[in-house]
């Protein structure tokens, strides 16, 4: 019981200034805070890589970036994310932790063992075991080039209790796992404020409970799937779907960035996202010869930047000599040469991804058929963004998987059935958001009363700081 004391209280106080200072609302900050404690704690584990040390001293030091960041992002005006009482968030909050009771079986998946706590292990014991650890070819199985941030907030608790406890990695992975599923209904929430708001949360708490549709204990398991896919998501709603996301893009830029730290796919899936969300505001980039312009210019850099920081995380791990197996086995030169038997492969491929997707993009695709026909003005009214932008994302994510099947060094039914269920759950959870915000279009309208979008207080400094239309 101390144990899990000691890991709330790490993780939930370890990133309040931050979520506090992007959210100014206390139970959305509450929320908020172990993606930030996260981050914070991978930022240790990168300067410790860097500069040697004990990890303790750099989570100390990036703490202190962390309160330094937060006062400044306090100092500029904000608009609030919802209108509605905090009760209705906690009522939402307490729905979707009931599925975290699987967190009673205990963590014995042997990617959790052999990857993200093998990796605790030695962030936990110091800069130069983790390096040695890194560069030795006997640690190659467990993917040492996989960013640190599940691995490196276990291995900063383990630190400060002084011993490795497999049930306390268990609940970190957890409490990270519901941080972000509950920040996708926010997303979605927050982007369908004008619609209904009773069918407007029916949408978001349904999207955020679409996580367990592959995974039955992928949120309690200590893997970092979950995480990493329900946050990018997240982003990819709050940055597609929103009415004005540059203006205030700070929890889709945390939130990608912890995707990016998460898993190698994780920056895969937010560079795409970074590219459809260029791509979105790419006729206000045409006036860059503007002040104005280049203010617009400098907001969508702001996109790459958690893309910066999962690269910079790759480059890490290379000069330190570790290596991908992807990259370094995988058979790129069988596919240029044509012998790969990539018909057949498709073919495998595509009916494994058939009993876990299939039905569920299918329907997806015949309700945003239907919505284009028919509610087309009424998602206008809500200054909703386009659908295609989400569908573009899940075509990337679809094409990008199939190409990682098709080059695997590994037996691909091996693979296919190893990890299809962790890594389509992206696609999953596109497709529901896709289907979920129709829902809100075609529901009843809302009242007039509640369409609050941004605050009522200095609308002028607000409406300044909002970016081009």
């Amino acid at each position: 019981m101390l144990n899990a004391l000691v890991v709330l209280v790490c993780l939930f106080l370890g990133g309040l200034p931050l979520a506090f200072a992007l959210t100014r609302q206390l139970l959305p900050a509450v929320l908020l805070a172990p993606l930030a404690a996260a981050l914070t704690g991978s930022a240790a584990v990168g300067l410790m890589l860097l500069a040697g040390g004990p990890l303790l001293l750099w989570c100390g030091i990036a703490l202190a970036g962390q309160l330094a960041l937060a006062y400044g992002l306090s100092r500029r005006d904000r608009p609030v994310f919802l209108v509605d009482p905090w009760w209705v968030s906690a009522v939402v909050a307490g729905v979707l932790l009931l599925p975290f009771l699987t967190i009673k079986k205990q963590p014995t998946g042997w990617d959790s063992h052999s990857i993200w706590w093998l990796h605790a292990g030695y962030f936990r014991h110091g800069g130069e075991a983790a390096r040695q650890a890194i560069a030795n070819p006997a640690y190659a199985f467990s993917h040492v080039d996989y960013p640190p941030l599940t691995s490196g907030t276990v291995a900063a608790v383990w630190s400060i209790l002084g011993q490795v406890d497999f049930r306390v990695a268990q609940l970190i992975v957890a409490v990270l796992n519901f941080s972000a599923i509950v920040l996708s209904a926010y997303a979605v929430r927050t982007v369908t404020v004008r619609g209904n708001a009773v069918v407007s949360w029916i949408a978001a708490t349904g999207v955020a409970l679409a996580t367990w549709a592959l995974l039955p204990y992928g949120a309690t398991d200590g893997y970092s799937d979950v995480l990493c896919s329900v946050s990018v998501v997240a982003a990819a709603v709050l940055l597609l779907l929103g009415r004005d996301p540059l203006a205030r893009p700070g929890l889709a830029m945390l939130l990608m960035t912890v995707a990016a730290l998460t898993k190698n796919e994780g920056l895969v899936a937010v560079l795409i996202v970074a590219g459809v969300a260029t791509l979105r505001n790419g006729r206000g980039l045409l006036r860059w010869r503007t002040p104005e312009g280049r203010r617009h210019l400098g907001r969508v850099a702001l996109l790459w930047w958690p893309v910066a920081a999962g690269l910079s995380w790759m480059v890490i791990v290379r000069a330190l000599g570790g290596q991908s197996d992807l990259a370094s086995q995988g058979r790129f030169d069988d596919l240029l040469r044509g012998d790969l038997g990539v018909r057949h492969r498709l073919g495998s491929i595509v009916t494994a991804y058939e009993p876990l997707i299939g039905v569920t993009v299918l329907l997806a695709v015949v309700v945003a058929v239907a919505g284009a026909v028919f509610l087309r003005p009424a998602r206008r009214r809500l200054d909703l963004g386009s659908d295609g932008w989400l569908w573009i994302v899940l075509a990337a994510q679809l094409l990008v998987l199939t190409f990682t099947y098709l080059i695997t060094p590994y037996d691909l039914g091996w693979h296919l059935g190893t990890s299809a269920r962790r890594v389509l759950l992206p696609v999953v959870l596109l497709a529901m958001t896709s289907a979920a915000v129709w829902a809100v279009v075609a529901g009843p309208a809302a009242r007039a009363d509640r369409i609050t979008p941004v605050s009522p207080a200095r609308p002028a400094a607000l409406e300044d700081s909002a970016a081009p239309r």
